[in-house]
């Protein structure tokens, strides 16, 4: 199989800033659902739906974890659509990952 490597584009690397803050979003969006299951002991997580952490004192958190989530969703989106560029058939597909955090 040959590869025309004349119309190529050359693949960019990936800015530690977006690599950062994507990693950062996500590791902060974990650390705060684990603080959840020791502030909230009495929900099991084997039983109970993430979801259920939001009723009661400490909903707040969860409305707050969803910061982060959205932080590192969208660096990734960012920095994945500046790879592809404009004229590439799939240009859109980076933006189909702020779809969760809307």
């Amino acid at each position: 199989m040959a590869t025309d490597t004349a119309t190529a584009k050359p693949v960019r690397a990936i800015s530690p800033t977006a690599a950062l803050l994507s990693f950062a979003g996500a590791a902060t969006f974990v650390v705060l659902l684990a603080a959840l299951h020791f502030i909230k002991p009495e929900l099991d997580p084997s039983w109970h739906f993430v979801s259920e952490y939001a009723i009661g004192d400490y909903g707040w958190i969860m409305v707050l974890r969803f910061f982060p989530w959205l932080l590192a969703l969208s660096a990734c989106s960012q920095r994945s659509a500046r790879n592809y560029g404009p004229s590439s058939a799939v240009s859109a597909w980076p933006y189909f990952w702020l779809v969760p955090s809307v």
